[in-house]
């Protein structure tokens, strides 16, 4: 472990090099706004781009760009040179800035660019908005459980948070383009509205469900989702664990917990395996259990996002997805 994780910083180290060569040549490492006016926008994860779209709506000056859409796994994404160099020479920069961004961190300080700005989207959430990812998980018998002193880094997986977060993010585009400033707040105000629906829809949902309580059968990256509206849930592996494999012990308490709750279905996340599910159904007393998918947002393509894909509409299909689960 400890060649790979030198081996990656070796590999980092020399791509930035190059990156500072480049933009040392092609720009004095100073860009800001395209000589046509254009401000580029950079985004790492698909949530935040989508809410970018949905703040610049109408501006014709503005580039909205995801830095990663392959469907690539952020939790163990590589930067490659091109990355570093949009990085380097975008106006606006958004990121989440959990642990899984230590890369982005490096990025940013190797190619330091005093016309970006940089939107950390932790740091722009309130504190009492996040959660610990050592406190995501329900400690019961069979488990074990370790302690980390990270946040939970899924924050878009909470709509509350999501409306805070597009409001900050509408303020920040609005400093760098004040021109425009009327259209990203009505932009902004007309998405937040669209938010807070679905909000209530959720809660209309949790607060009539006769159980609420959820079973995961492989990673748990719902928390922030499952506080807002008040359920519990028990799961395989803590937050977004690289486990695969359950112990038998976990595999029969979970079977367990479906069997004691009369859950109607066991639930994984979106293009994860569905083996560990299917395992905890074959232990149940009945065996009949469905499997439904939830999507944690996290791996989103460009075949998905020319397809329609937007944060919205995932997170109404996960609204219907928890109302077969919830038996509602």
């Amino acid at each position: 472990m400890i060649k790979v994780l030198k081996d990656r910083v070796k590999k980092f180290t020399a791509l930035a090099f190059m990156v500072v060569i480049f933009m040392s040549v092609a720009t004095g490492c100073s860009t800001g706004k395209d000589n046509d006016g254009t401000i580029n926008i950079l985004c790492t994860i698909f949530p935040a781009y989508d809410w970018v779209r949905e703040i610049t709506a109408g501006a014709s000056n503005v580039e909205v760009e995801l830095l990663v859409d392959s469907g690539a796994d952020m939790h163990s994404y590589q930067a490659s040179a091109s990355d570093l160099v949009k990085i380097a020479s975008c106006d606006v920069f958004v990121y989440v800035g959990g642990v899984s961004d230590g890369w982005v961190e490096d990025a940013l300080e190797s190619a330091p660019n005093d016309k970006r700005t940089v939107l950390n989207l932790m740091e722009l959430l309130p504190e009492e908005r996040k959660i610990c990812a050592s406190s995501d998980h329900d400690h019961e018998d069979g488990y074990v459980h370790t302690e980390k002193d990270a946040y939970d880094e899924h924050l878009w997986l909470s709509i509350n948070s999501a409306k805070i977060l597009c409001e900050k993010i509408s303020e920040e585009i609005s400093k760098v383009d004040s021109v425009n400033s009327e259209k990203y707040t009505a932009n902004t105000n007309a998405y937040c509205k669209a938010l807070e629906e679905l909000d209530e829809e959720y809660k209309k949902v949790c607060d009539n469900a006769q159980n609420k309580t959820l079973v995961f059968g492989g990673r748990f990256p719902f928390a922030y989702l499952l506080n807002d509206y008040g359920l519990k849930h028990y799961a395989a592996f803590d937050g977004c664990s690289a486990e695969s494999e359950a112990s038998f012990d976990t595999v029969v308490f979970l079977a367990g917990k479906v069997d004691e709750l009369g859950a109607p279905a066991v639930l994984s996340v979106k293009d994860d395996s569905e083996a560990l599910a299917k395992t905890i159904i074959e232990n149940t007393k009945l065996k009949n259990q469905q499997i439904i998918t939830l999507d944690s947002i996290q791996a989103v393509t460009r075949k998905d996002i020319d397809g329609g894909a937007a944060y919205l509409k995932i997170m109404k299909a996960n609204l219907d997805a928890i109302k077969v689960a919830l038996d509602y």
